[in-house]
């Protein structure tokens, strides 16, 4: 539906989570190219006649689904490529009320415009960006967010690389309506959904994904102001959003947002300064896995792009009576009193879920005596690599880093599309894997690699996530050959014998292959659905094996806990965290990566809280060895891949600053570093 379109909403409205259906994809969560399928949808737009347009991103195209049809058709793209006819990581999404379908060609730094009821191979026109990428008023940096202006043809972006919201008038040039990189009130961080509200004077919201709110812009301000969530504050209370995604907002100023690593939908009515879930995880037919777009049907039920599930989910709105019972020796009342409000529909999509700036919620009081910091690390940093970019010296939005015996470096560059080499103390890498900003589904090509491995061979072992698939790179190899398929992983380990483990994210738990070459695998670890019992994970990312293979100690994301499994029995343990997320030393939020070392220390990257944190063994509580937020040297904005080199000196994929810092060692915590991951 158009964003001028009006359509009433009951003040009780309920989607309902356990009659979910699924419109576009597999209902299962299975990736693929054929029709009746996606790979990673980013965006959804539903028209006048409930038909669902999807941004379908793996695949680069974007598919036309009928009400009720079991196949899509292909209506913008279907290869990777530059071309009019092409398309590299599509986003955001709008129809307009001729049918018109505008995408946000990310990769390509443009918007593509094609006319009603087009077919796969038919060009698009471009109508912004196309002048490679850059920060100039005619370029565009990753966009993602788009809004279309249904009667005018006015398309405004999140420009989310740029940290700004641009507004293109006509294909030439576009003009900058707010932004920069920052936290304050004029500033983004890395937004990604965007609405205009063009009954209210075109007032602006923009979900700003790294600060975990969402901006309200009146037209002409100079700055805005926070109308939902925290600003640095991620978390899962009702006041609170981790990273939010999609924005779209209704006649009355009530808000609906993609809250996407929380995994659900909230709704923040107009003047509250807290939310309600509508839609969330907890019913079996939802179990949301990553929501980053969301759209409405002409009867108000709620599209959303699961991406992580491969599917668009559809809830469906009743409205309950409000029901007040009063009883007396011989009569029963019943009063039932219910109000219209009117809600304006809207376009809204985002995509690319890894980057991102937090900071944690308050923490719990713990009672506790201080512990001995096991080893000492200096906490001023150097930056070794990168700096925000995508020529030779630079990275962007790194998100795991390795060492070899030869102290060479390497970085999985993912939003590059590439695994970067330094030679410790170099100004400069070579891409050893993948092709520089070309990101592609080929044997030569990356697409958004989250982790590296580098095995004592010298092969390179690669999570290429968007393309579902790890793929093994030999030493020198201009490419390389899958080793696994339809797997999203934040976390690869190989064994000496050549055993395989790794994360399966979107499926809830830790997998091993044989390594005879054999195509079967076996889950260690998880595989019991999403869940925070002792044997489920939620999402789990970094995995660390011990040197005997007899655990495996997994980072269970959004559990924010390390959960130790013991491979042969199943036997599992919490040893870091799982008290809730949060800032205390008893807790952690969001943890990417784990590490332990010869004496039973565990390292854990705690993404959320800015900060890497040692806990002892059987610790009930851990020790700061450094970070807060910012990109000071003693400062991290979303950390992720840790690593040790063999003289204990600290590297740290420090992801929001788009680079590798190293932080020296000052004494020794173990005569020679943990065996199998270094």
């Amino acid at each position: 539906m158009h964003a001028d379109e009006a359509i009433t909403l009951c003040p009780t409205a309920v989607w309902g989570a356990s009659t979910a259906t699924t419109v576009a994809g597999s209902s299962s969560g299975l990736p693929g190219s054929t029709l009746n399928m996606l790979r990673l949808p980013w965006a959804v737009f539903v028209d006048n006649t409930s038909t669902v347009y999807v941004s379908d991103w793996a695949n680069n195209r974007v598919q036309k689904w009928l009400a009720n049809a079991t196949n899509g058709t292909t209506v913008a793209g279907g290869n990777p490529g530059i071309a009019l006819n092409q398309l590299t990581d599509p986003r955001g999404i709008s129809v307009d009320a001729n049918g018109h379908v505008y995408v946000v060609d990310s990769i390509n730094a443009r918007v593509m415009k094609w006319a009603p009821n087009s077919t796969a191979n038919a060009n698009g026109t471009i109508v912004a960006g196309g002048n490679g990428t850059g920060s100039g008023v005619n370029q565009l940096n990753y966009p993602d967010g788009l809004f279309v202006e249904s009667e005018t043809g006015i398309v405004w972006i999140a420009d989310t690389n740029n940290h700004r919201i641009v507004k293109w008038l006509s294909p030439s040039a576009g003009s900058v309506v707010c932004g920069s990189y920052g936290s304050g009130l004029k500033e983004f961080a890395f937004p990604r959904g965007l609405f205009v509200d063009t009954s209210a004077s075109n007032t602006l919201y923009v979900a700003d994904t790294g600060n975990h709110r969402i901006q309200k812009w009146l037209s002409g301000a100079s700055s805005g102001t926070t109308v939902a969530g925290q600003p640095h504050i991620s978390g899962n209370a009702l006041n609170q959003l981790y990273n939010p995604q999609a924005v779209i907002v209704d006649f009355n100023g009530n808000i609906f947002i993609a809250d996407t690593f929380n995994n659900r939908i909230m709704l923040w009515r107009n003047g509250d300064i807290t939310g309600s879930v509508v839609v969330d995880s907890s019913t079996a037919p939802s179990q949301l896995n990553g929501p980053q777009s969301l759209s409405l049907y002409p009867d108000e039920a709620i599209a959303v792009a699961d991406s992580f599930n491969m599917r668009v989910q559809k809830f469906v709105l009743s409205c309950p009576t409000t029901t007040t019972t009063t009883t007396t020796t011989s009569t029963t009342t019943t009063t039932t009193s219910i109000t219209m409000i009117t809600i304006i529909t809207t376009t809204t999509m985002t995509t690319m879920t890894t980057m991102t700036t937090t900071t944690a919620m308050t923490a719990t009081t713990a009672t506790t005596t201080t512990p001995l910091l096991h080893g000492y690390w200096n906490t001023t940093g150097v930056t070794i690599a990168g700096g925000y970019g995508s020529n030779a010296s630079q990275l962007n939005y790194p998100l795991d880093v390795a060492i070899d015996s030869n102290n060479y470096l390497y970085v999985a560059d993912f939003n590059n599309c590439r695994i970067q080499r330094w030679l410790v103390g170099n100004l400069t890498g070579v891409t050893v894997a993948g092709t520089t900003s070309v990101c592609g589904s080929n044997a030569n090509q990356l697409r958004a690699p989250t982790c590296v491995f580098v095995h004592s061979n010298g092969a390179l072992y690669i999570s290429d996530s968007s393309n579902t698939r790890i793929q093994r790179w030999t030493n020198g190899a201009s490419s390389g050959t899958t080793v696994a398929t339809n797997i999203i992983s934040y976390g690869v380990y190989v064994d000496s014998s050549g055993t395989l483990y790794a994360s399966d994210w979107n499926n809830h738990q830790v997998l091993r292959w044989p390594g005879s070459g054999g195509i079967t695998n076996v889950i260690i670890a998880g595989g019991n659905g999403p869940g925070s019992a002792s044997n489920q994970l939620s999402s789990p990312k970094g995995i660390y094996v011990d040197s005997s293979s007899s655990y495996v100690y997994v980072a269970d994301t959004f559990n924010h806990r390390i959960q130790r499994w013991s491979i042969g029995d199943s036997t599992v343990s919490t040893v870091c965290g799982g008290n809730g997320l949060g800032l205390g030393m008893h807790q952690l939020s969001n943890p990417s990566s784990v590490l332990v070392d010869n004496s039973g220390y565990i390292y854990v990257s705690d993404s959320g809280n800015n900060r890497i944190v040692q806990w002892g063994p059987s610790a009930t509580y851990g020790v700061l060895l450094v970070g807060s937020y910012g990109s000071q040297a003693s400062q991290f904005s979303t950390p992720y891949g840790i690593k040790f080199d063999s003289n204990w000196n600290l590297y740290v994929a420090d992801s929001g600053n788009s680079r590798i810092q190293k932080f020296y060692n000052q004494q020794s915590p173990s005569t020679s570093a943990a065996t199998g991951t270094f």
